[in-house]
């Protein structure tokens, strides 16, 4: 099963958001240089936005799966967070997010599908599920 992994920056934005990451199908055993270089930028661009002030929420997308492959590290996240500007929120999603996150987060929330195409063997459609 493909994961979905903090590849860009700046997918979307308006006047008080800022999403920081694209989601991708990738194999956790394919992981390249590339994966890793681009999940390096897309950490230094959230890093940004948390202290530029510019935004009031910042949207780290699926940056807890990331961490799971090591494409960022966990100090990283935990630091761009910390060093945030004041009245900024920091959104985290993905699964396995490590306990650092945890411990420091306002809010935990935990999705479970009930009911979802992949179950009857549908993959992701572009625009439903990417």
């Amino acid at each position: 099963m493909a994961e979905r992994l903090i590849t860009k920056a700046n997918v979307w934005e308006d006047s008080d958001c800022v999403c920081m990451a694209r989601v991708v199908g990738i194999d956790g055993d394919e992981i390249t240089q590339a994966d890793r270089d681009k999940a390096a930028e897309g950490m230094r661009s959230a890093a940004e936005a948390l202290r530029s002030g510019k935004y009031r929420i910042v949207v780290l997308d699926e940056v807890s799966v990331a961490i799971k492959f090591g494409l960022v590290r966990t100090d990283e996240v935990v630091r761009a967070i910390r060093e945030r500007g004041p009245g900024v929120e920091a959104v985290v999603t993905g699964r396995y997010a490590p306990r650092e996150l945890l411990d420091m987060a306002d809010y935990v929330t935990e999705l479970r599908a009930v009911k979802h195409p992949y179950q009857k063997g549908i993959t992701s459609r572009k625009g439903v599920d990417r």
